[in-house]
């Protein structure tokens, strides 16, 4: 999917059924076990986050880790089942 305004495409979300056509590391990306608190495959893939948002609702839950630096945020949906979402956007300039 791609989000953005007046025709500029800002981010993009690469959702875990994409997982199949890809190989190595990047597959990792999709697995449920990177969105849990403590994943060792997102510590070593990307290293410590620098913002957790949490939305806890009745209906479902969603947890992201966002690299601003890097311009990645790992998304975790739980409705009836999880789902992983991989949002690409622009970048922080260097710190």
């Amino acid at each position: 999917m791609l989000f953005g305004v007046d025709g500029t495409v800002d981010s993009i979300v690469l959702q875990s059924n994409l997982a199949d056509y890809l190989k190595g590391d990047e597959k990792k990306f999709f697995s449920p076990i990177i969105v849990e608190p403590q994943s060792s495959y997102r510590m070593e893939l990307l290293g410590r986050e620098d913002e957790i948002r949490r939305n806890t609702d009745s209906d479902m839950s969603e947890i992201s880790y966002v690299y601003f630096k890097e311009g990645i945020r790992i998304q975790g949906l739980k409705v009836s089942k999880l789902y992983v979402s991989v949002w690409l956007f622009v970048p922080a300039k260097k710190r």
